[in-house]
């Protein structure tokens, strides 16, 4: 399970970037990507749901934030969710890789 924030910007594509994310059978592991760390917290996964919650909320947290779920196969729960999506025809890339 995934947390994606997505920026509203004035350009045609719009920017997602990984919030969180864990998999079930991670004992209440879950995983805040760097950018997020500091005011961002989630309990871990419970019962097929990742809350995520902020801390002192600032201007540039402004954006519409999404849960993300699939199911996996055991190799691919090992791997960190994909940070390159998809808006409309054309892939937006993560800009920290």
């Amino acid at each position: 399970m995934s947390w994606y924030k997505q920026e509203k910007r004035r350009e045609a594509h719009s920017q997602f970037q990984l919030v969180a994310f864990t998999s079930e059978g991670s004992p209440g592991e879950s995983a805040i990507e760097q950018p997020f760390k500091k005011r961002f917290k989630t309990s871990g996964m419970k019962s097929s749901a990742l809350p995520l919650s902020l801390e002192n909320a600032q201007l540039e947290d402004t954006g519409t934030y999404y849960c993300a779920s699939q199911q996996h196969t055991a190799e691919q729960m090992l791997r960190k969710p994909s940070q390159n999506l998809f808006t409309g025809n054309s892939p937006v890339a993560d800009p920290s890789q």
